[in-house]
Parts: C-alpha cells; sequence; structure tokens
C-alpha cells in the first residue's frame, strides 16, 4: 500500500570495493617499488662495469708498455707482470660479483632471462677451488657445454655454501660433475660429511621446504636431543620460540628459493640429501655441447664457420667504452671479420646511420650485422649526455634499405632483462649480442641463433 510518508533506504556494502581499490593501490605501489630497485640496480652496474673495464684497460696498457721497456731486467718483468695479472683477475672477479648481483635483484623480480653461451666447467670449478673444497677428477673430462653460466655460479656458490653449513664444518667438500650424453643432461653433485645441523635436517617431514621463500631452518643444539626433535623444524618465523623452546636459525630463508628459481630458469631440478654419512646437493640441468653447433653444419668445421662468416657479413658497431672496442675489434680481427666502429664522440653517435649507410655502400654483397651499445654516456662542453642506441634502429633501416643491404640489428648490453629484450624488439633490433660475448664459440653460437650461418 503506497503512502505519501513511506521511506525507502537502499543499503549496500562496498567492503569488497574499497577493500579492491586498496589492493590496486598497495599491487601499484610495489610495482612502482620494484621497477625503481630494478634501474637502480641496472645503473649501479653500468657505472661500476664501465669503472671496471677502465681498470682492466690501464693494466692491459701497462702490459702493453712493459713488453717494450729494455732498461727493465727480466726477472723485474717478470713480477710486475704475475702483479698485472693478478690485479687483471681481482677486477674481472669484481666485475662478475657486481654482475651477479644484478642478476639476483633480476631473479627475484621475475625479470631475467638465461642468456645461454658456451661455458668451460672445469674453469668455473676452479673459482670454487680452495683447501675446504675438492673438485672430483672427472669434472676435467667434461666438454664445453651452453648454459647460463649465471645461474649455474649462483647455484653452486649457494650449494657449497649450504654444505659448509649443514654438513661438518671441518669436513671437505667435493664436487663432481657428470653429463649424461644419452640425456643431454649435466648434473652437479656438491657434497660434505654430515654434521649437527645435518642430522637435524633429516628430521624434517618435507625437504623440499628449504626451496621455499623466507623458510628458515630453526633448530636449538644447546638442548638435549629430545627437545632438539621438538624444536627442530621448518618456520617462517625469525628468532623465537616454539613450544616453549628457544630457537635460532640456522638459514637465512633464501639462498634455498635462489637455487630453485636459478634451476627453473634452466629447465633443471635440484634436490638435498641429509644422510647419516653424507650431506649431498645435486642439480640436473638439459644442456647442449659447443660441438653440437658444430655438429648442425654437418662436415664443417669450426675453421670453415668462421671463414664463411669472414666470407658473407661485415660487422659495425656503435660503441663508446674504449676498451669494449678493442675487445670487440681484437675478437673480430682474430675470426677474420671485418669490423668497423664508431661512437667516440656523442656527434659520432649522432651520425651513426649516416655511417652505417655508407659502410653499406663500400659492402653491398654483404649481410651488415649492426652491434648497438644501448648506454652511449658522452661528456659534451663540460655536460654529460646519454644517448640510446636502440633509438636510432628505424633510421639505420631506412639508410640501409635505400641501398637495398640486407641487415640485423643486434643490442649490446649487459642488461639482458625480459622488459628490456621486449622494449628493444619493440623498436625494431632483431636480437641481443652480450657484452659477456668474448670468444669465437661464443660469437658462432650468437650469430647461428640468428640465421647467419643457414
Amino acid at each position: 500500500m503506497e503512502s505519501e510518508k513511506a521511506t525507502v533506504m537502499v543499503l549496500r556494502d562496498v567492503t569488497s570495493r574499497f577493500r579492491h581499490v586498496e589492493l590496486e593501490k598497495e599491487y601499484l605501489a610495489e610495482k612502482i617499488a620494484r621497477e625503481k630497485d630494478l634501474e637502480s640496480s641496472r645503473f649501479m652496474r653500468h657505472e661500476t662495469k664501465n669503472h671496471l673495464l677502465n681498470v682492466r684497460m690501464i693494466v692491459q696498457e701497462m702490459e702493453e708498455r712493459l713488453n717494450i721497456m729494455e732498461e727493465v731486467e727480466d726477472e723485474e718483468k717478470r713480477n710486475l707482470s704475475h702483479t698485472l695479472t693478478k690485479l687483471k683477475l681481482e677486477n674481472d672477479k669484481a666485475l662478475g660479483t657486481v654482475m651477479k648481483y644484478s642478476v639476483i635483484k633480476e631473479i627475484t623480480h621475475d625479470e631475467y632471462e638465461p642468456s645461454l653461451k658456451p661455458m668451460n666447467l672445469s674453469s668455473l670449478f676452479d673459482q670454487f677451488s680452495n683447501p675446504s673444497v675438492r673438485i672430483d677428477p672427472c669434472t676435467d673430462q667434461i666438454p664445453n657445454i651452453i648454459t647460463d653460466e649465471f645461474l649455474v655460479e649462483i647455484i653452486m656458490q649457494n650449494a657449497i655454501s649450504n654444505a659448509l653449513k649443514y654438513g661438518r664444518s671441518d669436513g671437505k667438500v667435493t664436487m663432481k660433475a657428470f653429463y649424461n650424453d644419452a640425456e643431454k643432461e649435466l648434473k652437479l653433485i656438491i657434497s660434505n660429511l654430515p654434521g649437527q645441523n645435518s642430522n637435524l635436517m633429516r628430521e624434517l617431514p618435507d625437504p623440499k621446504v628449504i626451496f621455499q621463500r623466507k623458510k628458515y631452518a630453526l633448530c636449538r643444539s644447546t638442548v638435549g636431543q629430545s627437545q632438539i626433535k621438538k624444536s627442530n623444524g621448518i618456520s617462517n618465523y625469525d628468532n623465537g620460540t616454539l613450544g616453549g623452546i628457544r630457537l635460532h636459525k640456522i638459514s637465512n630463508g633464501d639462498g634455498g628459493w635462489i637455487m630453485k628459481k636459478c634451476a627453473d630458469l634452466l629447465k633443471g631440478k635440484c634436490s638435498y640429501r641429509f644422510e647419516e654419512t653424507f650431506t649431498e646437493f645435486s642439480l640436473s640441468i638439459p644442456v647442449k655441447l659447443v660441438s653440437s653447433v658444430f655438429e648442425n653444419h654437418e662436415g664443417t668445421s669450426k675453421d670453415d664457420l668462421i671463414k664463411r662468416l669472414a666470407e658473407n657479413i661485415v660487422v659495425v658497431s656503435l660503441e663508446d667504452s674504449t676498451i669494449q672496442k678493442l675487445m670487440m675489434k681484437r675478437l673480430f680481427t682474430q675470426m677474420g671479420i671485418t669490423c668497423f666502429d664508431t661512437g667516440a664522440t656523442a656527434q659520432e653517435a649522432i651520425e651513426f646511420p649516416t655511417f652505417v649507410g655508407n659502410v653499406s655502400k663500400l659492402n653491398p654483397n654483404k649481410k651488415l650485422v649492426i652491434l648497438l651499445d644501448e648506454n652511449l654516456d658522452y661528456k659534451v662542453e663540460g655536460n654529460f649526455q646519454s644517448i640510446s642506441g636502440s633509438k636510432v634502429i628505424q633510421d639505420i633501416k631506412d639508410s640501409c634499405k635505400q641501398n637495398h643491404s640486407d641487415v640485423l640489428i643486434l643490442m649490446r648490453t649487459a642488461n639482458v632483462s625480459m622488459s628490456e629484450r621486449a622494449s628493444f624488439k619493440d623498436r625494431g633490433a632483431h636480437g641481443i649480442f652480450e657484452k659477456l660475448i668474448r670468444t669465437s664459440d661464443a660469437v658462432i653460437l650468437a650469430f647461428t641463433r640468428h640465421g647467419l650461418l643457414n
């Protein structure tokens, strides 16, 4: 029945809407924070890398001067040469640490894409060899493989650390490697004698929890065995109590998780075993042998492939780093590949499309391989100027089109996150030619991926 005095009220519960808005704000804030974190990490890597490369160039200049100094005695020359070699090794180690730190950042943010290059496993093992770590002799028999060295190194570093943590502190860590040709699989095993923490870890209901993020291995080693069993376990809590028993952390909670993420990126698997007679970590990853690259070109030797590249391509490089220019020029010269480089000044970088056009006119029957440094830094009239190499890709294509030149454009960068690869592709690049490519095998592999040897 209608009434003029009636009042209609509509009540709506908007709690879920407000919560949805709050979640969107939180997500956006975390996304921005993650992007800033990655950007700062890349900037640090770029700047530190440049400084370390400058140190490397100085060492190289000192070595060259030492070789032509006649007034220095041979004994003194040998001593100085030895010192410079050690300095170069330490510098390269520092560079590797910086690169690895940035890679871990990208892994944690799901931004890293594996970079497959030739790797000598014995050389990598040698980096970890010390009085507490022994290399099994069978490792020397492993042929050179194609994988992501950074990911393997990160896994090994954590595995060795855990072998010392969960095994005997005065034990002997053993590193072994096996290659299964039938399965095309590499298996790494890092083991140690059992320790007190290893005994505790055997009590875990599910050892796989070690590979979860922020899961701490907790124990109290100063109480009786019955109490240890009560307190032993995996928790996401910091130092505290469990069942009234005071606990402390064995692990910091992220090492196993990082190892698992690295293994997943390599499409492999990893596991732990805590036995009465040993503590063992194992990693299995699918790999290709470097020799398989040549097998794809049946009846063709490595020298023949290099000769084919030298006859059919010309490399044109835009690079601002002097040491990078020298290293790249030396590598391609050794392979007999013609290489033109420019980019010493900001003006040369701006005029690069014209430079490419002139090279294409001089080499009408060869494919141009353009290598572009993404981050070009110059000092112009006292001010620093940054130029993005990928911004001139379309101008390069237009220049080559006028001369009917076949062109392959690859970006040279140390930052190879998925988002950055996508941005290069959007700008017209065909792929990546990493700055860490320093061997003829790596060059052949990189160029094979882009069809230059088909």
